[in-house]
């Protein structure tokens, strides 16, 4: 079947207007992803030098397949110091395989096999752009021996023809080719008017895709301008970044000041916000103008970035600057990222924050938040790093905070253990013992997640030992929280109950909310102990304290969860909980929940209520992209 998605569930780069040529190339390709293969997915190697239009090939390429899903993914956008974090990767992966986020696992071997199973009976064609020499595609290459993987570098990539990859060098257009895509941006006759002079510039460009659409847009820019005054402009210069000199000296004054200023961003791409916090004014008319110049493109999240030899040259003229002006933008850069951050995490449920944040919040979900921490990841690691660099400790911790609601929400290992460990050692070099109390709790709390409980022991109680010297009590009972949490899950129950019993001590001047948490685990720690009376009535005195003021929902159905264990008939409170969930949109928690009344209509022969339950946990699965609706559905089918 033909399974070409919308555009927008890609994430493949816009298609180039006007190209042209490649037929040889594509029609390759086609052949192969047509031949039947029963052993192993068809991976192929794009190679060549900056600018000859690997991208759009193989733009064009995933376009024209025909087959069950296209993935994409631009290793730049993974890099934390030349290291790609392929669990990142995986994740956005699995996302558009159709994988609601929530059901992406957690851990690196996890997610590898959610893939490996998700792409098992699917024809996946997948794109992998700007790979390195030591970059490792073998976790990603598709299950299916229908898929095919095309691969993109400036290199020729030895660990990727090693596994059979077959290998297409891109070269330069032919000089009628190269004369068509320039027909793309004037008219015909002009080009006619000029031959010896679109020859020379044709000549100047290497016949390189990408060049010859910068001197195009300059021909479009200034129709009554000869070709030969343009080819006079270039004056001689031999490398690529020399012919990027003339639309960057006819771009305004703020154009390119921007266009000076954007190599201090980190990461691959930026946003129209972000590069107003650069330049220090609107950049909207500037990122116009070096669109329509093609120095840099805009894809069709409203990102922007350069492609091959232009950040070369951005980064050569950007020596214009002075040292002033370039830590002015960076500080700038980073205020705006911390400020941003900061807005992106109170959209969220509340919690402690050491930091503040000042303004009219632009997120307005928890949702809307979570999305921006996340697209916007490595560039924080990035900003988060330069301005620990310059000493800017603030900035950095308050990053490193509120990136924290990204950590539980959609795990990005990588990116968190860098993030906290720069947040730390900005707070120790500012000698701020609660924002290292609050960055290695933080830490343990990650430990905690991924299964390392001696290395959350050790650094929660590194934690407790900082908080105690302070006079901040959500900051005290947040680590006496967690310290409770890591012992309980340590089978210590003893030390657990002693560390809640603490907790609950400092919530009573906080208020309900941490109460009710506290109170709700020294309920099942009592059941845990065999004391179900004493379970029992702290957890129904859990629930007031849930439901008082503004409320926690999640925490009112978690106890109503725990009752159900203490309780003759669970059956009560599970739906009671459910309907929590389900009100309130907490979709994979009302998932557990109905798996648990599934299989308590089983033990029970009430084959209306198994019908039920699994018929509404179908339409959840749905609803949230669960990787196991297909099952789900025979399941349905078959009762």
């Amino acid at each position: 079947m033909s399974g070409t998605p919308l555009p927008a569930a890609w994430g493949l780069p816009p298609r180039q207007p006007g190209f042209v040529n490649r037929e040889a190339e594509r029609a390759w390709f086609r052949s192969h992803l047509q031949a039947p293969r029963e052993d192993a997915p068809f991976v192929a190697l794009v190679s060549g030098p900056q600018g000859c239009g690997k991208t759009a090939l193989l733009v064009e390429c995933a376009t024209e397949a025909d087959v069950d899903a296209v993935l994409f993914a631009d290793f730049d956008d993974y890099r934390h110091d030349e290291v790609v974090d392929y669990g990142s990767v995986l994740g956005d992966l699995l996302v558009q395989l159709g994988i609601g986020r929530e059901w992406v696992a957690p851990s690196l071997p996890a997610r590898r096999d959610q893939y490996r199973k998700g792409g098992a009976h699917q024809r996946v064609l997948l794109v992998l752009d700007n790979v390195k020499l030591h970059d490792d595609i073998s976790s990603l290459i598709p299950g299916s021996a229908r898929s095919a993987v095309l691969v993109a570098s400036h290199w020729q990539l030895d660990h990727v023809l090693s596994r059979g990859a077959e290998s297409l060098s891109l070269t330069a257009l032919s000089p009628e080719h190269a004369l068509r895509l320039l027909a793309w941006f004037c008219p015909q006759e002009r080009l006619d008017s000029e031959p010896d002079a679109v020859a020379e510039l044709i000549a100047r460009c290497g016949r390189l895709p990408l060049l010859l659409r910068t001197m195009g847009a300059r021909l479009r820019k200034h129709p009554a301008h000869e070709i030969a005054r343009l080819v006079r402009a270039l004056d001689g210069g031999k490398l690529f970044v020399d012919l990027f000199d003339v639309p960057y000296s006819q771009l305004s004054g703020e154009a390119r000041r921007l266009y000076e200023l954007l190599p201090l961003h980190p990461g691959s791409a930026w946003t129209e916000d972000s590069a107003q916090a650069l330049l220090g004014a609107s950049a909207a008319d500037p990122l116009d103008e070096q669109v329509e110049a093609s120095l840099v493109i805009e894809d069709h999240t409203g990102r922007y970035r350069f492609l091959g030899p232009v950040r070369e040259h951005a980064s050569r003229v950007s020596a214009n600057l002075s040292q002033a002006d370039r830590d002015a933008a960076t500080h700038r850069l980073a205020r705006f990222f911390a400020s941003r951050a900061q807005f992106a995490d109170r959209a969220g449920k509340d919690r402690l924050r050491l930091t503040e944040v000042t303004g009219t919040n632009p997120f307005r979900s928890a949702v809307a938040g979570l999305d921006w921490l996340e697209s916007e990841r490595t560039t924080l690691v990035g900003i988060a790093a330069v301005a620990l660099r310059h000493g800017w400790f603030e900035p950095v911790v308050a990053i490193a905070e509120s990136m924290f609601a990204l950590h539980m929400n959609r795990p990005h290992q990588v990116v968190w253990e860098e993030l906290d460990a720069l947040g730390l050692e900005a707070a120790r070099r500012r000698g701020d013992r609660e924002a290292e109390a609050r960055m290695l709790s933080q830490r343990a709390r990650f430990d905690l997640d991924h299964g390392d409980h001696d290395a959350a022991l050790a650094r929660i109680e590194e934690a407790r030992a900082l908080a105690e010297t302070s006079t901040n009590e959500r900051l005290q009972g947040s680590v006496w929280e967690l310290t409770g949490r890591v012992l309980f899950e340590r089978g210590e129950y003893e030390a657990s109950q002693h560390a809640y019993e603490r907790f609950l001590d400092i919530a009573k001047g906080i208020g309900p909310a941490p109460q009710a948490i506290a109170t709700h685990y020294l309920g099942r720690l009592a059941a845990l102990d065999g004391r179900t009376e004493e379970a029992s009535h702290l957890l129904r005195a859990a629930l007031p304290l849930a439901r008082q003021g503004e409320g926690d929902p999640r925490t009112e159905a978690r106890v109503m969860e725990s009752l159900s264990e203490v309780d003759g008939d669970p059956r009560p409170w599970l739906l009671k909980a459910v309907e929590i969930y389900r009100s309130r949109g907490m979709l994979k928690y009302e998932a557990g929940v109905l798996v648990r009344l599934i299989a308590l209509a089983e033990s029970r022969g009430d084959t209306a209520s198994v019908r039920a339950h699994l018929e509404r946990l179908l339409e959840v699965y749905e609803a949230s992209k669960h990787p196991d609706v297909a099952s789900l559905r025979s399941r349905l089918d078959e009762s």
